[in-house]
């Protein structure tokens, strides 16, 4: 997956555990890699601002 996206190995690792952060640009590279939509990814990890009386 790191060689078809562009990304570094450890980067992806890094991201996969937790440590580093991914940008949206990166998110497309991946998701275009393994062929899902972005939205399969995110789904569940935006939470809806609340709102204090």
């Amino acid at each position: 997956m790191a060689h078809l996206s562009g990304l570094h190995r450890t980067y992806i690792s890094l991201v996969e555990r937790g440590g580093r952060n991914i940008s949206v640009l990166n998110l497309l590279s991946i998701t275009g890699v393994l062929g899902v939509d972005v939205g399969d990814i995110v789904t569940g990890l935006i939470r809806e601002p609340q709102i204090k009386p």
